[in-house]
């Protein structure tokens, strides 16, 4: 069994790129099926990269075009 929680940032120094930080504790035993159950304690940091792209917005995109054509066709 594993409980766990944690909190992590997003920093974004520029659109689309963001810097991650992540805490993690967490528990881990075999929640007292079998004797021994030791069980143990840790703790993870996490540090990465994001590089996002920007989301496509195909319906906008068809709204755009069968709109211009209304008024293409006016």
């Amino acid at each position: 069994f594993l409980s766990q929680g944690g909190a992590g940032i997003q920093y974004f120094f520029r659109p689309q790129r963001a810097l991650l930080f992540e805490y993690r504790y967490f528990h881990m035993s075999n929640g007292g099926l079998r004797e021994p159950n030791p069980g143990f304690n840790g703790s993870m940091l996490t540090v990465g990269f994001c590089w996002l792209q920007r989301p496509h917005a195909p319906v906008l995109a068809a709204a755009h075009h069968s709109l211009f054509r209304i008024f293409h066709l006016r």
